[in-house]
């Protein structure tokens, strides 16, 4: 995997025997690459984690930008080829709409026909149609079901290699170890957020303990919020609101998805009102989160 998802923490080798629990076993494509698109880095940990557990290679961009230009690339010069772009739907500068048109009116057939897959926290009724409509194959809501992510990988990633063979499917149910682990955070519900993950625990450990050490970051950008800022204010909380709920953090989940509401509608004093509060809430959060891995790392 390149750029930034080399920071994922490699678990398999952390010497943590409770860690090496409830592994995912699905086809070896091997043979595939893919590209995610993502302006949040906590999600493109999300998409590579789940996207791994399939070995095939994982190329990771922040921006509509860097992916039009991997693929205009790729389309000359045959390197980097993608089978597949998974794409986050609300990016700054050039959003998932904008970056999918812009790839289609490349003009080489790579660029027409290579599957695009939106990432969208915004699904609501008629979303699916939505995207068809706009250059897309496919749409998957965050947080991101290793249910329906295997369903669009079998039929847009799988389907393209149908004369190399690869083994079935099958999904383990993994060891009985992580009966025995309690994650007991305030504010979270990681037994949820682990279904997402197929019960691959190792995954989700890795994606909690990025989240952590990514959000303070991502809280610093939103705490002076103006009236010229506030488009970009949209953006962020919306990725704070779906990179939340990706690792079982509803409660702040849900105020950043109250705070997108209110920025969407141009209410700038409604958001000053709960801006300071919600980033308090959410640094409270991560700081029970940091506590809790402390904990679990140390065998507490």
């Amino acid at each position: 995997m390149l750029g930034v998802v080399n920071d994922v923490i490699d678990i398999s080798k952390s010497g943590n025997k409770r860690d090496a629990v409830q592994q995912l076993e699905c086809s070896d494509l091997s043979f595939a690459r893919v590209l995610v698109v993502d302006d949040m880095k906590t999600n493109l940990h999300v998409a590579a984690g789940l996207l791994g557990k399939y070995k095939m290679q994982v190329d990771c961009v922040l921006s509509g930008k860097e992916a039009v230009e991997r693929i205009r690339q790729g389309g000359s010069t045959g390197e980097p080829f993608y089978d597949a772009i998974f794409m986050d739907h609300m990016m700054p500068e050039m959003d998932g709409i904008q970056t999918a048109a812009a790839i289609r009116c490349l003009g080489t057939e790579y660029a027409k026909k290579i599957p695009i897959i939106a990432l969208t926290a915004n699904a609501i009724h008629g979303s699916a149609e939505f995207f068809y409509e706009h250059g897309f194959q496919a749409f998957i809501p965050k947080p991101i079901d290793i249910n329906q992510l295997d369903s669009v990988v079998q039929k847009w990633v799988h389907k393209k290699a149908a004369e190399q063979e690869a083994p079935d499917k099958s999904i383990s149910a993994g060891s009985h170890e992580s009966e025995d682990i309690i994650i007991d955070i305030p504010g979270m519900d990681a037994k949820k957020a682990i279904v997402l993950y197929g019960g691959d625990l190792a995954i989700y450990l890795n994606i909690l303990r990025v989240y952590s050490n990514k959000m303070p970051a991502t809280l610093d950008k939103i705490r002076n919020v103006t009236a010229e800022t506030l488009n970009d204010y949209v953006i962020i909380v919306h990725g704070v609101k779906g990179t939340s709920a990706s690792v079982g953090a509803l409660a702040v989940s849900k105020t950043a998805g109250k705070l997108e509401t209110l920025a969407k509608a141009g209410d700038l004093d409604g958001v000053l009102a709960s801006n300071g509060s919600f980033i308090r809430e959410a640094e409270k959060n991560i700081e029970d989160i940091k506590k809790w891995l402390e904990s679990y790392s140390s065998g507490a």
